[in-house]
């Protein structure tokens, strides 16, 4: 398992523009989400209260970038 970190949002835009790019997942809670005036482009939405019932599901060969509301 990779270790967390925090992917300045210049890298990130570099990442997605790349060969092999990061799956984006946008975790935040429903009413915050609702409430948001924009998002990544191209992100998906995944409820983190439900994440053992969709981590299995990722590709563990893709990065993935998690982004929420409060950085928790």
């Amino acid at each position: 398992m990779r270790m967390a970190v925090s992917v300045p949002v210049s890298q990130l835009i570099e990442q997605l523009q790349g060969p092999n790019p990061p799956l984006v997942l946008d975790v935040r809670r429903a009413h915050v989400f609702a409430a948001a005036p924009s998002q990544i482009a191209g992100a998906e939405r995944r409820d983190p209260d439900t994440v053992a019932d969709w981590s299995s599901e990722l590709d563990r060969e893709r990065a993935v970038v998690v982004y929420c509301a409060h950085g928790q």
